[in-house]
């Protein structure tokens, strides 16, 4: 009698995800940054020197250092996501509540390495609840009235307020990331 072992599923301590998936095709997918598609320990400190201290310098040169050493952990899943999404046809954003940098470009470029092309909205706000649906709703508006067509989007997102903002929207699948500290 052959005996049945129970194996675990492999488990990435690093991060949950939550996911729902209405629609097979979206038209867009927005997708932040820091704690979503990248997380790590400069991504910890730029939150810590923004939210404790507001120093703007600080922040600066932690992108700096994260984009030019490589020192962020890429959340493939996420990664997969966008590639699968853009390769049937829905337009990506990076939708961010970090200011306009250089830095941003060159992590992304890190990342995607050229082979998707997307859109980076550096919003540089501190209520990314509001500003982020604000943005998406204006594109969304924007491809409706160019195409007459209704658009459909995905949100990659972990700020619960900014999820929760979204949620109410039919027109929006949300993939809610939760980063483990």
């Amino acid at each position: 009698m052959s005996e049945k072992r129970f194996i675990p599923k492999k488990h990435n301590s690093d991060y949950t995800i939550r996911k729902k998936y209405m629609w097979s095709n979206h038209s867009m997918v927005f997708c932040d940054i820091d704690d979503t598609l990248i997380s790590g320990m400069i991504t910890d400190l730029m939150r810590v020197a923004w939210d404790e201290y507001r120093c703007s310098v600080a922040v600066k040169i932690l992108m700096a250092i994260q984009a030019i050493s490589g020192w962020f952990n890429v959340i493939n899943e996420v990664r997969n996501i966008i590639m699968i999404k853009y390769k049937a046809g829905s337009k990506i954003y990076f939708l961010t509540a970090r200011h306009e940098s250089i830095f941003t470009k060159l992590l992304l470029h890190r990342i995607f390495k050229g082979r998707i092309k997307y859109t980076l909205i550096e919003l540089g706000c501190d209520k990314p609840e509001v500003d982020k649906l604000l943005a998406a709703e204006s594109l969304m508006q924007h491809k409706y009235d160019k195409e007459d067509i209704m658009p459909t989007a995905v949100l990659i997102e972990d700020n619960k307020k900014t999820i929760d903002a979204f949620r109410n929207n039919l027109l929006y699948d949300i993939v809610e990331i939760e980063v483990i500290k």
